[in-house]
């Protein structure tokens, strides 16, 4: 049978029959690639310590009719700490479901690696208080990257510039930002609204003219800190939310962590049609 290498990093690992194991792994070209440890959970196995999850591993791998099976295994980065901590724990799984549910079989996506593998990383390394804004940043940096960007700077539906609706709101005395982005449909205010279904931001006069309900309009402060991550390296957001960070935060609080989180839910279910498990578990966790 035909062998390959490749560099992976463990999503899932599921029991079969008495000691093997079925794993779930974003390989380094971004594709998924489920696989077959035999022996991994007989005492003693060379592969049960090196093969956990989120665990970064080099593998050789024949190929198999319907699973490959792993032969070698060797653990590049061990990332425990995301599986020690149960808070870390419950984070990460939210960043590995995404994984496994859009990285799909022989179909190479090269970005998906690294933001996952460098995400992960910071996870280990998070403060507490930073968790929620490591994990809301993945989300929305990996859903951009799978096309699924929101529009900040422009009208999704007639393309007229935010910053001159703005800047000609501000001049005529116009709403607050907080006000225009709170409006429903009968009252969208001076700036406009950012809807979920619509995609991005919506100006006054289109949100005037459709129907966007008040479930289907995000909080200001709450887009603001979006964009804000999405251009943020994780390094930065450590830094920030870290302890020696925490002065320098203007509205960082638990409130505005949950908030991104439901973002970030609200925005998988209206563009993917998807709801994480792990995202529904982690909503209890912090309620």
């Amino acid at each position: 049978m035909p062998t390959y290498k490749t560099k992976a990093m463990v999503l899932k690992k599921t029991k079969l029959k008495e000691a093997d194991l079925i794993l779930t792994l974003l390989a380094e070209n971004g594709s998924q690639i489920r696989c077959v440890a035999k022996g991994a959970r007989k005492p003693g196995s060379r592969f049960s310590a090196r093969l956990e999850v989120f665990s970064v591993v080099d593998l050789l791998l024949y190929k198999g009719k319907n699973l490959d099976t792993i032969t070698e295994v060797e653990c590049l980065e061990t990332n425990e700490a995301c599986r020690t901590d149960i808070e870390k724990l419950s984070y990460g799984a939210v960043m590995a479901e995404l994984v496994e549910k859009t990285a799909l079989e022989g179909q190479e996506m090269p970005v998906l690696f690294p933001i996952t593998k460098t995400a992960v990383a910071a996870l280990g390394e998070a403060d507490t208080r930073a968790l929620p804004f490591v994990t809301s940043a993945f989300l929305i940096k990996t859903l951009s990257f799978l096309g699924y960007k929101p529009s900040f700077d422009n009208c999704v539906i007639c393309g007229n510039d935010r910053s001159e609706i703005l800047s000609a709101a501000g001049a005529n005395g116009g709403a607050d930002a907080s006000a225009g982005a709170n409006a429903g449909a009968d009252g969208a205010g001076a700036n406009g609204v950012f809807s979920y279904s619509a995609g991005g931001w919506v100006c006054p006069e289109c949100a005037s003219v459709g129907e966007i309900g008040k479930d289907d309009i995000a909080d200001t402060l709450v887009v603001d800190w979006v964009r804000a991550l999405l251009g943020m390296k994780f390094s930065e957001i450590l830094k920030t939310f870290g302890p020696e960070g925490e002065d320098g935060v203007s509205g960082a609080t638990n409130s505005l962590a949950g908030q991104l989180l439901t973002f970030c839910e609200h925005w998988m279910a209206v563009h993917l049609g998807l709801r994480l498990k792990s995202l529904g578990y982690l909503s209890r966790l912090r309620s």
